[in-house]
């Protein structure tokens, strides 16, 4: 057995669009090797909708002063304008910051502003 810690976003239908599109985002950015939380899965129960996301732990190891840090996001800035794909709300704010295994390891989160290429989208949405 796996157990895997999951965070959920139990919405109602008018909020799910945009946690679908989050997920979504989310869902081509991970199989296209981005750091973002790893997307489970959804659950639709009662009207509403549950996205379900691998947990990410908040390190207090580090921080964005780390230079290893900068790095990270920068190289992330890098892949996404390589790809033509715009996250609207690039800030300190929706990055997490893990520790593992004694280094920093940057996740970009809160993906639901992101435009990605229709072309990109269909790679991984249209079988």
């Amino acid at each position: 057995d796996i157990h895997v810690s999951i965070v959920s976003k139990r919405l109602s239908p008018v909020k799910s669009a945009f946690a679908e599109k989050e997920f979504k985002a989310g869902v081509v950015l991970y199989n296209m090797g981005f750091p973002v939380p790893e997307p489970i899965g959804e659950i639709k129960e009662g009207g509403n909708t549950y996205f379900l996301w691998r947990k990410l732990e908040r390190s207090k190891s580090f921080g964005f002063d780390d230079p290893r840090v900068g790095k990270q996001i920068e190289e992330i800035a890098r892949r996404l304008e390589q790809s033509g794909i715009k996250h609207y709300d690039f800030n300190d704010r929706n990055f997490v910051i893990t520790n593992e295994r004694g280094k920093p390891k940057v996740y970009l989160i809160d993906l639901e502003r992101m435009q990605i290429p229709s072309k990109i989208v269909r790679k991984y949405f249209e079988k």
